[in-house]
């Protein structure tokens, strides 16, 4: 997708306000036109002396660099380009792929998702590239949902390129690595199961899950497959989801999305006393995580088992994620059922608050 970008940053650039009418700006203009990149970089450096508050110059010059492959240089010039012009979202997206070149990967995070918040339009080159970028980041840091939120954007491309099949495989896998370091030995499963995953996100479940079969039965203990499969099974057909999660965790007992879809179907089933074993065991895995203390919460007061200890699993639960709604309407029920209706509203009133917040953030 580099090839893709130097058009996408003339289109951005040019609605950035703020030129420069000094000789060397026009002398730098003209040599990155004509394509004299080092000539260019050399004169915007003198008009940018001239006039550091050139927003444009200040952007041509960062995005020299980034295809140059010069981070050194790239992460100041876009740095100042952001302080300049703060509700450009490419300028956001640049920064990030600077950073992201720079080995400064926490950074490139920060400044990807900022350029998101600022809006960067859907389907142009610089966004394909921040976006899957931005999945390859959240990969590395285990968050393998967001990843994947984020590639099933691409899942309606006709062709898939195959950098986006191998990161929605690495992806769904849950391998915190980037796809450099992917082992020989691993490609074909990551490849089969990144065009597995990107089926399913096209809305194609049934040859998803045909797909999917296929790599259970020809890599049964290859981690993480039957979680996949099992999860796309569990609203379709509940039964051989149930199965194939807990072949997941006969080959890994810890492991927590496994237990926390597998305590959420039980609950969804009506079926709490099953649960509990689940958030017990999530609790036990992971107990920084917010979902394994609602499963368990949700599981002993629905079921009666414990009313009490439930509605502490899920006042810690809103203590570790104090802005889920989910979260709050789960404790407000607990309340309830514990005949404490005064916290109840307080909860119930907070759920509606955190939802309606979480609609206008949606729009």
């Amino acid at each position: 997708m580099m090839w893709l970008l130097h058009l996408a940053l003339l289109t951005q650039a040019a609605k950035v306000p703020v030129p420069s009418p000094s000789l060397a700006a026009t002398r730098a203009t003209k040599a990155r036109l004509d394509g004299k990149l080092d000539e260019a970089v050399r004169l915007y450096g003198q008009a940018l002396k001239l006039n550091p508050k050139w927003a444009e110059g200040w952007y041509f010059l960062g995005t020299i660099h980034y295809e140059q492959d010069h981070a050194r240089d790239c992460v100041p010039a876009m740095g100042k380009f952001t302080q300049l012009a703060p509700q450009v979202s490419s300028g956001f997206a640049l920064l990030g792929l600077c950073l992201y070149q720079a080995n400064d990967y926490a950074g490139a995070l920060t400044a990807l998702n900022r350029a998101e918040r600022l809006g960067l339009p859907r389907g142009e080159a610089l966004s394909d590239v921040a976006s899957y970028h931005a999945a390859l980041l959240y990969t590395r840091d285990e968050n393998f949902e967001r990843a994947m939120q984020i590639l099933n954007f691409f899942s309606n491309r006709d062709p898939l390129e195959p950098k986006i099949i191998e990161a929605a495989g690495i992806a769904a896998l849950r391998m915190p690595i980037f796809p450099a370091d992917l082992k020989v030995d691993d490609r074909a499963l990551v490849y089969r199961m990144g065009r597995a995953v990107l089926t399913a996100g096209n809305r194609h479940a049934p040859e998803a899950a045909r797909q999917l079969a296929e790599i259970a039965q020809d890599y049964p203990s290859a981690p993480n497959v039957h979680f996949v499969y099992g999860s796309l099974l569990i609203n379709a057909d509940p039964e051989k989801g149930i199965v194939e999660l807990k072949k997941e965790i006969e080959i890994q007992p810890k492991h927590l999305p496994a237990h926390i879809v597998l305590g959420l179907e039980y609950l969804r089933r009506g079926e709490a006393e099953e649960a509990v074993a689940y958030g017990e065991a999530a609790v036990a895995i992971a107990p920084g995580n917010f979902t394994g203390h609602v499963v368990l919460g949700r599981a002993l007061a629905e079921s009666g088992k414990d009313l009490e200890r439930g509605v502490s699993e899920l006042e810690l639960a809103v203590k570790l994620e104090p802005t889920s709604p989910q979260v709050r309407i789960a404790l407000a029920s607990a309340y309830a059922k514990a005949g404490r209706g005064e916290e109840a509203a307080v909860q119930r009133a907070e759920f509606q608050r955190l939802k309606k917040q979480l609609e206008v953030i949606a729009k």
